[in-house]
């Protein structure tokens, strides 16, 4: 899917999926199909991007961190049962980006994390900016206030 694909059907976006069970924040896209983008310090339904079509629950075990993998055997359940109960808790849009990659296509770039977060988190217009030169997030920086 393009980055910049506008259709009657969407828009799409990356969610970049930042946790502390994931080693790494990794990127999903799909096509986001409400009249509005959701605003830094909102929340989402973590459905959004566990149900995206490049969502991978193999990558995403990969990814995960020793914590992660105790989290999971611990559960005692299936990967995809455990994942969709984890997706549940990441859905605090920390960051909304519009960047443009290098060939001038738009891309908007939604930074997810845990709901718990944003009772500690306090946004401002000024603040709630990720400046970025690339879509692979190289240079990125999120900006905020802790309370």
């Amino acid at each position: 899917m393009e980055a910049s694909a506008i259709n009657q059907n969407g828009i799409a976006v990356q969610f970049l999926i930042n946790n502390r069970l994931f080693r790494e924040p990794f990127a999903v896209e799909t096509l986001w199909k409400f009249p509005f983008i959701p605003h830094a310090g909102e929340s989402v339904d973590g459905k959004l991007w566990i149900n995206a079509s490049d969502f991978s629950p193999e990558k995403a075990e990969k990814n995960l961190t020793d914590l992660g993998h105790a989290l999971l055997k611990q559960s005692g359940k299936a990967l995809n049962q455990w994942l969709l109960d984890l997706s549940l808790t990441i859905g605090f849009v920390e960051n909304v980006a519009y960047l443009c990659d290098d060939d001038d296509k738009l891309l908007i770039l939604i930074v997810l994390t845990d709901l718990e977060i944003q009772t500690k988190t306090k946004y401002t217009r000024r603040q709630n900016n990720i400046i970025g030169n690339n879509i692979c997030g190289s240079n990125i920086q999120i900006n905020k206030t802790i309370m």
